[in-house]
């Protein structure tokens, strides 16, 4: 991983190893060295494989997998083992970090349907680290549904008060 740090490596490569890399810690590496990149467009794509893992996550039910899929099958596989879990933090991590917009549709999904409580807990955070408002209906609905966990409600609510201090109402 620190050879990946010291080395100038094109973006596009750092891709294509994500994608081939077998090892989950330094997907992890990969993905924390796009969130730090200068162009937008590199911290774009992190929203867009965001999307592609939320589609893949729970695409449950439909017809089979499709051909859109083949290579992120790669990068997350069907079971859901604790580095594959750490991986996909550090993803939503980054694009709470970098107010990334285009990710908000996975975040609200994953913070409503994953099985992982740190997961969804970390999908309210970014929502609120985004500070749209377009995610103030999920996090009411959060806040106020009983059966969640405190924590989670909690989170909710801190999100909430983001979105509101940031200001961001059309």
């Amino acid at each position: 991983v620190q050879a990946l740090q010291g080395r100038e490596l094109q973006i596009k490569l750092l891709r294509d190893v994500l994608f081939t890399e077998r090892h989950p810690q330094v997907k992890t590496e990969i993905i924390k060295l796009f969130a730090q990149a200068q162009e937008p467009e590199e911290k774009l794509y992190l929203a867009h494989l965001l999307n592609d893992i939320t589609a893949k996550r729970y695409q449950e039910g439909s017809s089979g997998p499709s051909k859109m899929y083949t290579r992120l099958k790669q990068l997350i596989s069907s079971t859901e083992k604790p580095e594959e879990n750490t991986l996909l933090l550090t993803l939503i991590q980054a694009v709470g970090q970098l107010r990334l917009e285009q990710g908000m549709y996975s975040l609200n999904t994953i913070a409503v349907y994953d099985r992982s409580p740190a997961i969804r807990l970390a999908a309210v955070q970014a929502l609120g680290q985004i500070g749209s408002q377009l995610a103030i209906p999920l996090l009411q609905t959060l806040l106020h549904d009983a059966s969640e966990s405190h924590e989670l409600r909690l989170a909710a609510e801190q999100a909430l008060d983001q979105i509101v201090q940031a200001g961001n109402f059309a």
